[in-house]
């Protein structure tokens, strides 16, 4: 009989990334305006099963677009589940907030900061632990998200804009 443990695994850790963040947990924290226009991004991702440099990749942000509409753009929330955002701070250039996201099948508690160092540079980091269940099998995992992001030119060129709340998204 053949084992099903690291193909369940991964698509536990794949359920873990998509349920941090979302749509619901956008309107929950206020929000710092960027830069429109081309801006390259990189996120990477760490588990336990797994580390993934997306490398950098180019975003074209429309005007009023913020940096919690990005945030929830490259972290789509899993069907069904709801985020609470507590604890949050806001500055003139920082965010930071705890959430707590319920779900059918999954539970997670995590914590999130975000920088704009200036209005062409923004870094952040989330850390997440999702607790739930694959296939019956009761799992744990920790997600850490590291975002780089620099502005690079205020047009986009061929690159089309993000999807976002703000522009029809």
């Amino acid at each position: 009989m053949r084992s099903n443990g690291p193909s369940m695994f991964l698509a536990f850790i794949a359920a873990a990334a998509l349920l941090a963040g979302g749509g619901r947990m956008l309107a929950q924290v206020a929000d710092l305006p960027l830069k429109p226009g081309l801006w390259e991004a990189d996120v990477t991702v760490k588990s336990a099963a797994s580390n993934v440099d997306s490398g950098p990749e180019q975003v074209c942000f429309t005007a009023g677009m913020t940096l919690g509409e990005y945030v929830a753009a490259t972290n789509h929330g899993a069907s069904g589940t709801k985020c609470d955002v507590t604890n949050k701070v806001v500055t003139a250039q920082a965010i930071s907030y705890d959430t707590v996201c319920t779900g059918p099948h999954t539970n997670a508690k995590g914590h999130a900061d975000f920088h704009l160092s200036d209005a062409a540079h923004f870094t952040g980091s989330s850390h997440m632990t999702t607790t739930g269940s694959s296939r019956g099998k009761a799992m744990t995992i920790t997600v850490d998200k590291t975002y780089t992001a620099k502005f690079v030119n205020a047009s986009c060129g061929s690159v089309k804009p993000m999807a976002s709340a703000s522009n029809g998204g």
